[in-house]
């Protein structure tokens, strides 16, 4: 029978449903609303079944298994809580003191900068990834004053509209080029591209970041490059997100996926001599659907000539969530993260394998911090197509009705590495978090893991099921 609650996110140890029950009359309503607003169209929930096109919901949903992050996270109790009191706070009337509006943005990028920053560096907020993204080419453009040339390690940067040049740093079967294989390859394409007279803005994801690519493009030509990093799983180091803005290097975060937040939760953190250059540069007339004044610190609003509104509610809402998740999260001993995450790759990692449907992805490379481990990609049957890889994720995240404790199953987005398709297992910050809360209030560490442990088998479990399902209609 397939486990009917999800243990890693939920225990009796853990934090109440009812976490933000006690709301001011109404608001509760308002933050369900609120936490919707001001992001992509995705985020937006059916209003039959109040879940977003994500798969999501704006509420804690603990009786599904979210083994997702390296796709999206549901918000948790404690995320939850936290945008209640934020919501109480910045709403006149309660008994809670009250925030100014921009104070409490200012303390989102405050914390922000606590977690990631360094001296002189500053954060502007973004809705999306995309929006990050744009930000950082906005930036390139008004800095480097030539035609830009963006260059990218990941086929989904936003920038591929104005022809950037994609560089492909995975061989066919899937695995990550070497290094010095990814860095020859960049440098070789930046080169040729400078030489033409165009300016560079290198965009790098975390799993190439740390193989020296992004200080080399940067000393090709120091008047004529920007890099920016993607480093929205969070699962790199603090101190190598803090090295990037220490070397000039722009670095996207998110409170989404990882971080445990709701999905539209994102920033782009600003090495200290880029803030000094925007503070004397002229305002720029840039659009973006949701970009907010109180998204860009004070010292800086002045570089966009106008804004679609003053606050985004829903952004700061979605923030002080992931926020509350990554306090949690970084409270907890490093040794103690390394051991959870290790036994959720080895528990997968053996559970998978005696799964014949499923081929196991080796770690992408060694540059990630050991928390890299918590996303592991599940390869499909080389003959499996798109539509059919895209179905059993569908059919995991759905209930099958004759089948009795039946649990819903989250995992991360179809997607290609080389040439096989693959879906990533993975647990976020806040699960980890709950489970080392649970060893702090006397549980072993085996029993503080159990539930984890049985999400695991009830995934696992039901994808056989579906399997030999799928195989006996297939041989119908």
């Amino acid at each position: 029978m397939f486990g009917q609650l999800s243990g890693a996110q939920s225990s009796e140890h853990d934090a109440p449903l009812g976490s933000a029950s006690n709301l001011r009359p109404g608001l509760r309503a308002q933050l369900d609303l609120l936490l919707t607003t001001g992001g992509s169209h995705d985020i937006w929930p059916d209003p039959h079944t109040g879940r977003t096109p994500l798969g999501t919901y704006t509420r804690p949903a603990l009786h599904e298994i979210w083994l997702s992050s390296g796709s999206v996270s549901n918000i948790g109790p404690h995320g939850y809580k936290a945008a209640g009191q934020a919501l109480e706070a910045i709403v006149p009337g309660g008994s809670v003191e009250p925030l100014a509006l921009g104070h409490w943005f200012d303390d989102v990028r405050a914390s922000l900068l606590e977690f990631y920053g360094i001296d002189g560096a500053d954060v502007m907020l973004a809705s999306t990834q995309q929006d990050a993204e744009e930000l950082a080419l906005s930036l390139a453009r008004c800095i480097l004053k030539r035609p830009l040339a963006p260059v990218s390690t990941t086929s989904s940067f936003i920038g591929h509209s104005l022809g950037t040049d994609y560089i492909e740093p995975y061989e066919n079967d899937g695995s990550l080029q070497a290094p010095a294989t990814i860095l020859e390859t960049c440098v070789r394409k930046v080169d040729h591209l400078l030489t033409d007279g165009r300016a560079i803005l290198m965009h790098v994801d975390e799993r190439t970041a740390s193989s020296h690519v992004p200080l080399a493009i940067a000393m090709l030509a120091p008047l004529r490059t920007l890099v920016v990093v993607d480093a929205t799983d969070l699962r790199c180091s603090r101190s190598m997100i803090r090295r990037h803005l220490a070397q000039g290097f722009m670095v996207i975060i998110s409170g989404s996926r990882f971080a445990g937040g709701p999905p539209s939760c994102a920033a782009l953190l600003l090495p200290p001599d880029l803030v000094e250059h925007i503070v004397s540069a002229q305002g720029q007339d840039i659009t973006l659907p949701s970009l907010a004044s109180f998204d860009m610190p004070r010292s800086l609003r002045h570089w966009i000539l106008s804004y679609t509104s003053v606050a985004n509610l829903g952004l700061g809402l979605r923030w002080s969530a992931a926020i509350a998740e990554l306090r949690r999260y970084y409270a907890v001993d490093r040794e103690i993260r390394h051991q959870i995450i290790d036994h959720f790759d080895r528990k997968l990692r053996s559970r998978a394998a005696m799964c014949h449907f499923i081929g196991l992805h080796q770690h992408e490379s060694s540059s990630f911090e050991r928390s890299a481990q918590s996303r592991i990609a599940l390869l499909l049957p080389p003959a499996m197509t798109f539509a059919e890889a895209k179905s059993i994720h569908t059919q995991l995240a759905q209930p099958y009705i004759d089948q009795q404790g039946d649990a819903i199953c989250h995992l991360g987005d179809v997607h290609i590495i080389g040439s096989r398709l693959c879906l990533s297992a993975a647990i976020n910050a806040a699960q980890i978090a709950d489970m080392a809360e649970r060893m702090t209030k006397g549980l072993s560490f085996e029993r503080a893991c159990a539930p984890l442990t049985r999400d695991i088998d009830s995934v696992m479990r039901k994808w056989d099921l579906l399997d030999m399902i799928n195989s006996t209609a297939s041989a119908a």
